[in-house]
């Protein structure tokens, strides 16, 4: 065979520039994964932007990485981002009661002072709402009526002299330590609310913030039901957000807090601060 040159042949995609897709080792999927299943268990909702920002991917990265979690049971989708499976993953109420001590105190005496003797009160979910029906049945004026979902606030309440307590019924959820499903939103249909504390994960300027979906169903029905209604939430949560608006400032009467009016400003906040 002779060194004769043979004919030189033309790439098929000449002219255009072909870019070829780098595979990404599994490895480093794997831990980008356990990476975001991580914030997610910190945060317990992220918006797919937030999501890329935070871990450097594009949209359609972040979201197949949250397919892929969704279908370990990881996390559950929402429109627009992500919220870990909430009652298993959702502190206890035990564990919640410890956190912001004081300035849930200081909550309870605030809204314990607002109730009035022959009132048909709303108590919402939660450690702050649970220090409220503790100071209520401690030094409110009797009588009263109470009506909550929070098995830990019916005890409490059971305990005073002068208050007749109501649960809405439903199906419990236990970290939440709470009865929620259609039961409890059938139930609170039938009543009227002189005035409401209504519990948050979260607020900003925009309006007050919770995950459950459940939760979130009940409080907002709990909205066209009550004359008053009452958020009370300590300064962490201030700046917070989680995965449903639940209402927006011009629905509710005022904001229970510690947070100083000062503060309230700084965060763009127009709202009755008590």
């Amino acid at each position: 065979m002779t060194g004769r040159k043979l004919p030189e042949r033309r790439p098929r995609h000449q002219g255009r520039v072909v870019t070829q897709r780098v595979r990404v080792p599994e490895h480093i999927i794997a831990e980008r994964r356990r990476s975001l299943a991580r914030l997610l268990a910190e945060k317990r909702y992220l918006p797919v932007r937030k999501i890329c920002s935070l871990l450097g991917v594009s949209e359609s990265t972040a979201r197949r990485d949250l397919a892929a979690l969704e279908k370990e049971r990881v996390v559950t989708r929402t429109y627009g981002g992500a919220i870990t499976e909430f009652d298993e993953r959702f502190p206890s109420f035990a564990e919640r009661e410890l956190k912001a001590a004081a300035a849930k105190l200081v909550i309870a005496q605030k809204a314990a002072a607002l109730a009035h003797p022959g009132e048909t009160i709303y108590f919402d979910v939660g450690t702050t709402v649970n220090a409220i029906a503790r100071e209520i049945a401690r030094n409110c004026p009797r009588p009263l009526r109470a009506v909550t979902c929070s098995l830990p606030a019916a005890e409490t309440l059971s305990q005073a002299e002068g208050v007749e307590v109501h649960m809405t019924g439903g199906q419990l959820v236990p970290r939440q330590s709470a009865l929620f499903g259609a039961a409890a939103r059938e139930a609170l249909q039938k009543w009227h609310f002189n005035r409401a504390f209504v519990s948050a994960e979260g607020f900003d300027h925009q309006g007050v913030w919770n995950t459950s979906a459940d939760l979130v169903a009940l409080q907002r029905l709990m909205l066209s039901c009550s004359e008053i209604i009452h958020v009370c939430a300590d300064a962490s949560k201030a700046g917070r957000r989680a995965a449903a608006l639940l209402f927006t400032w011009q629905e509710a009467d005022d904001l229970i807090s510690d947070l100083t009016s000062q503060e309230a400003a700084k965060l763009g906040f127009r709202v009755s601060l008590r």
